[in-house]
């Protein structure tokens, strides 16, 4: 018989890190920002827009 072992961990901080398509051009990204606008991505199309 195989013994079960579980974890139990708790959670202090969470750090993460993000892209909004720096690698891409301007016209790329300005075709993400429409995209994420008309499937309601207001807030991330936000963002990416400030990066312009």
């Amino acid at each position: 018989m195989i013994e079960k072992k579980y974890w139990h961990l708790s959670m202090t901080d969470l750090q993460c890190k993000y892209k909004l398509s720096q690698n891409r051009t301007e016209e790329d990204r300005k075709q993400v920002i429409e995209k994420l606008q008309k499937r309601g991505s207001t807030k991330l199309s936000q963002a990416i827009k400030t990066e312009l």
